[in-house]
């Protein structure tokens, strides 16, 4: 607010304390006009912020403002009232969403015993790289099609691959680096920076659609190993909705003693299996890989100290990174989905798989097995 401005309020607001008209109860006056002969001709208030005005307003919506019009007399001739949809916070969306799913705890999953003649020494860590279900993406502007139905076909089938590659392991941990939805919401733009994004259809249809494709990957593990630990990470197309996630599949899986699904409040996701450690986080924020293993060690002390084998696995840059540190090894993963037309004209470029990496409980990592885009494109070619 310039030095003008500030002086006109307060004149307006002497004006509005020397006698005209007050503002309706619940509200306070920010603007008052008058004629040429200093007559009040409006007001223009605000709700109170401690004393919610009641005036009926269409459902979901609240008060934004009142204007008040008055004629000969100081009577009231007309009001306008302005209004705007309710602000929801984003703990009210996590407590409506936790209500919601509590009809649904336990309703979605088989009781099918686990699999036997399975290594309890080796844990397989299945990562979809930034998965951006519900990007849109046209071969003549970028080079590839990529929509809805394409992402989640892809990821079904390279699920099927990838496990069938896999060895014999007891255990599986599902790594999600961020990123699972493209866009947070129907606006249909990046959360913090406001950018606007290519989606393929409505909210609904994606969460559907992606909902069932997540679902299918943790039966399929569930089906091939004894354990199964689940990791959603929160991304920056996705803080919300990652843990929207989180809750849906909390509740689809309540109650299944084989399956764990990690909390995802924390930004920093951890892990200890044996002599294994990792840490989950997307890459999004001004922290750089060699200083993961400071913020490891802040947060984890024992397990840093007692683990031989320590991991940090980003993603968010849709390309491999692998750097060896004093301390630990920090790596990013590629992502199977196509690149959205800004990052296509920016010119970056990277290869499109997902992979599963294999660890002994004592040795740490062993093997690893990968699905490349071309793969899948060759046999679904030759099918």
């Amino acid at each position: 607010m310039t030095y003008g401005s500030k002086f006109r309020a307060r004149v307006q607001r002497l004006v509005i304390n020397a006698g005209s008209p007050p503002p309706p109860e619940g509200f306070h006056a920010v603007q008052v006009s008058q004629d040429g002969d200093g007559n009040v001709r409006s007001v223009r208030s605000r709700p109170d912020p401690e004393t919610p005005h009641r005036a009926p307003v269409p459902e979901g919506h609240e008060v934004a403002g009142l204007s008040t019009m008055y004629g000969e007399g100081g009577q009231v001739v007309a009001q306008w009232v302005k209004t705007r949809p309710a602000l929801i916070t984003h703990e009210d969306r996590i407590e409506a969403l936790a209500a919601h799913l509590r009809d649904f705890k336990g309703s979605a999953w088989s009781a099918a015993p686990a699999p036997e003649h399975l290594d309890h020494e080796r844990c397989n860590a299945f990562v979809w790289g930034d998965p951006h279900i519900g990007l849109l993406s046209h071969a003549r502007e970028t080079g590839k099609n990529f929509d809805l139905k394409i992402a989640c076909a892809d990821l079904r089938r390279s699920a099927e691959l990838l496990v069938g590659k896999a060895p014999p392991a007891a255990t599986a941990l599902f790594l999600e680096t961020g990123d699972l939805w493209h866009a947070e919401s129907d606006k249909q733009t990046t959360p913090h920076g406001g950018n606007k994004l290519d989606v393929d259809g409505r909210k609904s249809k994606i969460l559907e659609e992606g909902y069932a494709v997540t679902r299918g990957m943790l039966d399929l593990l569930l089906k091939t190993h004894e354990r199964v630990i689940v990791a959603i990470v929160p991304g920056n197309h996705d803080p919300d909705q990652a843990i929207h996630t989180r809750l849906w599949l909390q509740a689809v899986y309540a109650g299944h003693d084989r399956i764990e699904i990690l909390d995802n409040a924390n930004p920093y996701i951890y892990w200890r299996w044996e002599s294994n450690f990792f840490m989950m986080t997307h890459g999004d924020k001004r922290v750089k890989p060699q200083e993961l293993g400071e913020i490891m060690l802040a947060d984890r002390p024992l397990d840093v100290g007692t683990a031989l084998h320590r991991r940090a696995f980003t993603g968010h840059v849709h390309h491999k990174n692998v750097a060896e540190f004093r301390t630990f090894r920090w790596e990013s993963f590629n992502s199977l989905c196509a690149p959205d037309f800004w990052h296509h004209s920016e010119g970056y470029r990277s290869e499109r798989l997902v992979e599963c990496i294999t660890f002994h409980s004592r040795f740490g990592e062993e093997n690893r097995c990968r699905v490349t885009h071309q793969e899948l494109s060759e046999r679904r070619e030759r099918a």
